[in-house]
C-alpha cells in the first residue's frame, strides 16, 4: 500500500507515502482525522477516504473539496467543504446537511478555518473572513465578520472543546496592530493575553493545541506563540509560514510549514530534530492509536512515520554504505567500519580513522593502550595481520588487522583468541609487538575438525563452538572437542550464536530454531516465534543484565526475563511495527542509553529503548464492517435472525492497524461448540448450510509475533427452523392429539362411571356440589347487576373507569373458571380473588360497602393451599342477606384467616342486619341462600374416611342493647403445603 521515503538530513526517518498512486483520490490533502473507532479519515480536494491501514474506503460528498473533518457526540463524522456544503457519515451512509442552502446562499463561498457540531446540533464555523452559527432549527447567525479596515485589533478566541481539541476563531484582524489579543477558555477558566507581535496579513491557517491544559501553543503566520496558565508567553518566529501544530507526549510539538516540511520542537520551542519533507507544505499532523505520526501535504498525499524514536544516521556518504561493525568508544564516540575502512562519528560529523579495504569484518574493538583491532577478511592479501598502520590518524596509536572468521575474545590482558576457518588461533600483544615491522602470525593452537559457525568463550574461560550440525565444548587440557548432546536434539539443527548472561545462563541461537536457554548442561527452555520472537532465524545476540537483545531476520526482539526457575519472560519487538525492517543487521551495541545497529543500510539509532520495552501492547481495534443480510454499517450489531431458506451468511470484518497490517491474522469459533480458535484467510468469513439452531459466533484479530490481540466480537445467530419443524406447529399437533386422547379418555371414564356408579357416588356428589357452587357464584343476578353498573359508567361518560371495571369483571369470571378446576388454591390467590370479587360488589353498591382481609403473618400465603370456592359463597351470603338491607349505615365485611395446628381457621364477619332481622323481613326478593349448605356438604365430603373433622359455625352478633349487629361465620378448613 505504501511507498517508502527517506529523509536526507542528519536524522533520517523512514517515512511511508500514501498517495494517489496507492489509492488516494488526490495528492492534494488538507486534513487527517482520527475517529472514535480509530479509523483515519483523509480529506483531499477530490473527496475523502476512510483508512484502516490496509483498505481504503472512498466516499463522494456534495462538495469533495474538504478542509476539516470532525466527529460529534453522536458518532457522526462531519465534513466541512470549501463551498460550505456540509455532509456527515453515520452508520455507513453519507447524508447531506439539511441546511446547506442557507450556507451557500448567505455566506457566498466561506473559507473554513475550523468547525464543529455541539451537543445541541448547532454547527459552528470559523471562517477566514466571517464566523457563523447554524442552529438545529435552521437559523443562520453571523457571529462576527473580520475586516482589515474597521478592526482596531487582531483578536482570537480559543475554546477548549475536548481533551485535545481547541476551537479557534479569528474575531478581528488589523495588519497595523502591534499586538495580538488572545482570549482562552478552558477548564472553566478564562485567560486573556496581550502578545506584543504583529501579523502583516490574515494567516493562511491558525490553530491552538495543548497536551496538558497548562501550556498552550498558538500558530498564526510565521509565528508560534506559547502561553501558559500562569500568564507567561514565548514567541518563536520562523522564516516560513506555520500551517499546522500537533502536540505529542514528553511535551514535544510537531510544527508543519508552508513548502518547508515539518519539524519537531521541544516544549520551549527549541528545535528537537531537523526538518522532514523539506519541500512539502504540511497542512495537518496527527497520530494514530499505535503512536504513528501522519503528515498531510499539498504535494504528495499523506506520509506516515511509524516511530520518532528510530532513525537512520545520515549526512555523510560513508554512513550510506553497509556497516559491518560498530564500537562504543567511551560512550562519546561511535567507531564504525565499512568496506573502505574505519570512521568515527562525533558531534554529528564523520571523520576517517584509517582507510583499509575490508571484504568483511567480524569484530572491531579497542584496548586501554589506545590500540584498535579489526578481525575479518581483508581485501588486500598482502597486508600484515597486525602491525603499525601508517595511515592511522592521531586518535589511535596502533591498529591490528587480524585475518579471522570470528569475533575476538580476550582470554587475558591484551591476549585474544579467535578462529580462522578450521584453525583456533591466539594473538598476544603484551610484548609491544606493534613495533615489529616483520609479519608475525598468531600462534596456532589446534586444527579443528569442523568449520565453526559460532565461537564463544564464557565467563569461566570455557570455549564453545557451534557448527551447522552440532555444538561443541573445547577441552584445553586434552586439546579436543567434546560434542554437547541434548535429549531434545535441538543442537542437531545447528548453532548460529552463543552468549552468556550475567547470571551465567547460556543463550544459544539455534539455526532457524529460536533460542535455547541453558544452565550448565541443563536446558531450561526453548523460545520461538510461537512465544513472540519476530523470527526463528537469529543473527546476533546481545545480553544486557536480565534482557537479551535478539537480532532476527525480521528485526529485533527483546526478551526480558522475570525468573529462570521456572522460566518466565516477556518479549517486545522492534520490527516492522516500529519501521525497523528490510534490513540486514550485523551488530547492535548500547550507546548513550540508546541502541545502535550496524546494518546494510548504515547506522540506525533506537532512542530511549525503554519506551519500547515498557510500552503496553496496544489492543487491536477490530470491527464487523458488513453482514450480507444487512445494509449499511454493522459495526455495532450483535444479533441476527435468518430464515431457514437463507442459510448462507457472509461476514466482513477488519482490524484497524497501521504499523503492521500485513501481520494481522483473523480467527473465529463457535463459543458453545469450539474450544480452539480457527484461522481465517482474509477479511471475510462465509458460513454455509447452517442447521437450524442458535449459534454464538466469536471473531478476533491478532498479531501473533507481537502478542497483540483485539477484543472478541460476538455475533448471536439464530437460524430459524422450517415451518414444519416450528414449535407452534408441534404444539398444535400436540394439542390435537391431546384433545383426541382426552375425548377418548373421557369416553372411557364415562363408561367406567356408568359401570361403577355405586362405587363412585361420593366422587359424583363432589362434582355435582362443585358445579352447584360454581353456578351459585355466577348467578345471573350478580352478573346482571355488575354489567348494569358498568353500563351506567359508560352512559355518564366514565369510559376509562368502565373499561377498567369491565376488565376486572372479565378477569374475575376467568379466574372463577380456572380455580373451579382445581380442588385447592393458594391463600395468596384466594385473597386476590376475594378482593376482586368484593371490588365489583362495591361497584354494584356504591358507597355502601367496605371490606378488609387479614391473614396471620405466621402463614406462608405463597405455599399454603386451602380447598377452593369455600369462602366466596359465604362472603356473597353476607352481602346479599346482611349488608344489602342496611339503612343509613355503611356495610363492613372482615375476613380473618389464621392457623390452628392442622387447620386453617377463617372468620367472615359482617355488620349487616343479622339473621333474625332478615327472617322478619318482608322483602319479596330475598331468596333462600344455598351457599352455606353447599360449603357444609363439601366439608362433609372432605372429611369422609378421615380421622378428623372440619366444621362450620354461624354466630349471630348483638350490640350492647341486644339488637342484631351482624353475623360471623367460622369455618375450619384443611390445608396442604405446596412444594417449591
Amino acid at each position: 500500500m505504501f511507498s517508502k521515503t527517506a529523509q536526507t538530513q542528519h536524522k533520517r526517518f523512514e517515512l511511508e507515502n500514501l498517495s494517489q498512486k496507492n489509492g488516494l483520490p488526490s495528492n492534494e490533502t488538507y486534513f487527517i482525522f482520527r475517529d472514535s473507532k480509530e479509523y483515519l479519515w483523509i480529506a483531499t480536494d477530490q473527496g475523502v477516504i476512510r483508512y484502516n491501514g490496509a483498505v481504503i474506503d472512498r466516499f463522494n460528498l456534495p462538495d469533495n473539496v474538504i478542509f476539516k473533518i470532525r466527529e460529534d457526540n453522536k458518532g457522526r463524522i462531519w465534513f466541512f467543504s470549501f463551498t460550505g456544503k456540509l455532509a456527515y457519515f453515520y452508520k455507513g451512509i453519507i447524508y447531506p446537511y439539511k441546511y446547506n442552502h442557507l450556507i451557500t446562499s448567505r455566506l457566498n463561498g466561506i473559507l473554513i478555518m475550523d468547525a464543529f457540531v455541539n451537543d445541541m446540533d448547532d454547527v459552528i464555523i470559523s471562517g477566514k473572513y466571517q464566523n457563523c452559527k447554524i442552529s438545529a432549527a435552521g437559523v443562520l447567525e453571523i457571529v462576527n465578520s473580520t475586516s482589515t479596515k474597521s478592526s482596531d485589533s487582531t483578536i482570537y478566541e480559543i475554546t477548549k472543546m475536548s481533551k485535545s481539541y481547541y476551537f479557534t476563531q479569528q474575531i478581528s484582524f488589523n495588519s497595523h496592530s502591534d499586538s495580538v489579543f488572545i482570549k482562552l477558555s478552558a477548564n472553566n477558566k478564562t485567560w486573556r493575553y496581550t502578545i506584543p507581535c504583529s501579523l502583516d496579513r490574515i494567516p493562511l491557517q491558525y490553530s491552538c493545541v495543548s497536551n496538558n491544559g497548562k501550556e498552550f501553543y498558538f500558530n498564526a503566520g510565521n509565528k508560534i506563540i506559547k502561553f501558559t496558565d500562569d500568564g507567561h508567553y514565548t514567541i518563536k518566529e520562523f522564516s516560513f509560514n506555520v500551517i499546522s501544530l500537533y502536540t505529542i507526549e514528553e511535551n514535544k510539538i510537531w510544527a508543519g510549514f508552508s513548502k518547508s516540511g515539518a519539524m519537531l520542537l521541544n516544549s520551549d520551542l527549541s528545535i528537537s530534530t531537523t526538518q522532514l519533507l523539506t519541500d512539502k507544505t504540511i497542512t495537518c499532523i496527527t497520530t494514530d492509536y499505535e503512536g504513528g505520526t501522519w503528515f498531510a501535504t499539498l504535494e504528495k498525499g499523506a506520509y506516515y512515520l511509524k516511530n520518532i524514536n528510530l532513525y537512520n544516521l545520515g549526512g555523510d556518504i560513508n554512513l550510506d554504505q553497509s556497516i559491518s561493525r560498530v564500537c562504543n568508544y567511551h560512550d562519546s564516540i561511535l567507531l564504525f567500519a565499512n568496506s573502505e575502512g574505519v570512521y568515527k562519528y562525533e558531534n554529528s560529523s564523520v571523520t576517517p580513522v584509517f582507510l583499509h579495504k575490508n571484504e568483511i569484518l567480524y569484530d572491531l574493538l579497542t584496548d586501554d593502550r589506545n590500540n584498535i583491532y579489526l578481525a575479518g577478511r581483508s581485501a588486500n592479501e598482502g597486508n600484515p595481520e597486525y602491525g603499525q598502520v601508517e595511515s592511522m590518524r592521531s586518535m589511535f596509536k596502533n591498529a591490528a588487522i587480524l585475518q579471522s572468521t570470528s569475533e575476538l575474545f580476550e582470554i587475558s590482558r591484551n591476549t585474544y583468541l579467535f578462529h580462522r576457518g578450521t584453525r583456533l588461533a591466539k594473538a598476544d600483544f603484551n610484548n609491544d609487538i606493534f613495533k615489529q615491522k616483520s609479519k608475525v602470525f598468531p600462534l596456532e593452537i589446534h586444527k579443528l575438525t569442523i568449520r565453526p559457525t559460532a565461537f564463544y568463550i564464557d565467563q569461566q574461560s570455557q570455549i564453545w563452538l557451534g557448527s551447522i550440525y552440532k555444538m561443541y565444548k573445547h577441552d584445553l587440557q586434552k586439546d579436543q572437542l567434546i560434542i554437547f548432546k541434548d535429549s531434545n536434539a535441538l543442537f542437531d539443527l545447528g548453532i548460529n550464536a552463543i552468549r552468556q548472561m550475567d547470571n551465567k545462563l547460556y543463550m544459544i541461537a539455534i539455526r532457524s530454531g529460536g533460542i535455547v536457554v541453558m544452565k550448565d548442561t541443563t536446558i531450561l527452555g526453548h523460545i520461538t516465534e510461537e512465544d513472540g520472537l519476530l523470527s526463528n532465524s537469529i543473527k546476533y545476540l546481545m545480553p544486557q543484565q536480565d534482557r537479551l537483545w535478539v537480532v532476527t531476520s525480521k528485526g529485533i526482539s527483546v526478551i526480558s526475563f522475570k525468573s529462570y526457575l521456572p522460566l518466565r519472560y516477556t518479549i517486545n519487538s522492534i520490527g516492522e511495527n516500529a519501521g525497523f525492517y528490510d534490513l540486514i543487521v550485523n551488530q547492535i551495541i548500547p550507546f548513550r542509553n540508546n541502541i545502535v545497529a550496524a546494518t546494510n543500510r548504515g547506522l540506525f539509532i533506537i532512542e530511549r529503548p525503554e519506551q519500547f520495552l515498557s510500552a503496553s501492547k496496544q489492543t487491536i481495534h477490530f470491527h464487523i464492517s458488513n453482514i450480507n443480510y444487512y445494509k449499511g454499517d454493522t459495526t455495532g450489531i450483535s444479533h441476527i435472525s435468518l430464515p431457514y431458506q437463507n442459510n448462507r451468511l457472509k461476514i466482513r470484518y477488519n482490524a484497524v492497524c497501521f504499523n503492521s497490517p500485513d501481520d494481522v491474522k483473523y480467527f473465529y469459533r463457535f463459543k458453545l461448540k469450539d474450544t480452539t480458535w480457527r484461522p481465517i484467510s482474509g477479511t471475510e468469513l462465509l458460513l454455509e448450510n447452517l442447521a437450524p439452531g442458535n449459534y454464538k459466533l466469536q471473531l478476533k484479530a491478532s498479531i501473533p509475533n507481537q502478542h497483540r490481540f483485539s477484543e472478541i466480537r460476538t455475533l448471536d445467530i439464530i437460524m430459524e427452523k422450517p415451518w414444519w419443524k416450528n414449535n407452534w406447529l408441534r404444539l398444535m399437533m400436540l394439542v390435537f392429539i391431546t384433545g383426541v386422547g382426552y375425548v377418548l379418555y373421557k369416553s372411557r371414564i364415562n363408561q367406567i362411571r356408568k359401570k361403577e356408579r355405586v362405587k363412585g357416588i361420593a366422587k359424583t356428589r363432589i362434582i355435582e356440589l362443585e358445579q352447584t357452587a360454581l353456578r351459585s357464584q355466577m348467578n345471573s343476578h350478580f352478573i346482571f347487576n355488575c354489567l348494569t353498573s358498568i353500563q351506567q359508567l359508560i352512559l355518564f361518560g366514565n369510559k376509562d373507569e368502565a373499561n377498567d371495571n369491565l376488565v376486572k369483571f372479565a378477569r374475575l369470571i376467568r379466574k372463577t373458571l380456572e380455580i373451579s378446576a382445581n380442588p385447592y388454591i393458594l391463600l395468596a390467590e384466594e385473597k386476590l380473588y376475594l378482593s376482586e370479587y368484593l371490588f365489583l360488589e362495591q361497584l354494584r353498591m356504591p358507597g355502601q360497602l367496605e371490606f378488609q382481609i387479614v391473614i396471620d403473618d405466621a402463614i406462608d400465603v405463597n405455599h399454603t393451599q386451602i380447598p377452593n370456592m369455600m369462602l366466596q359463597p359465604i362472603v356473597e351470603n353476607c352481602i346479599r342477606h346482611g349488608i344489602k338491607h342496611l339503612e343509613n349505615k355503611i356495610g363492613l365485611i372482615t375476613i380473618a384467616i389464621s392457623r390452628n395446628l392442622d387447620q386453617v381457621v377463617c372468620k367472615v364477619t359482617d355488620n349487616g342486619v343479622g339473621r333474625k332481622k332478615r327472617n322478619e323481613s318482608e322483602h319479596p326478593e330475598i331468596q333462600k341462600s344455598y351457599g352455606i349448605d353447599i360449603v357444609s356438604k363439601r366439608l362433609e365430603l372432605l372429611t369422609q374416611n378421615k380421622d378428623y373433622h372440619f366444621t362450620i359455625e354461624i354466630i349471630d352478633m348483638e350490640d350492647a342493647a341486644g339488637s342484631p349487629a351482624g353475623t360471623q361465620v367460622i369455618i375450619q378448613l384443611p390445608f396442604k403445603m405446596m412444594q417449591t
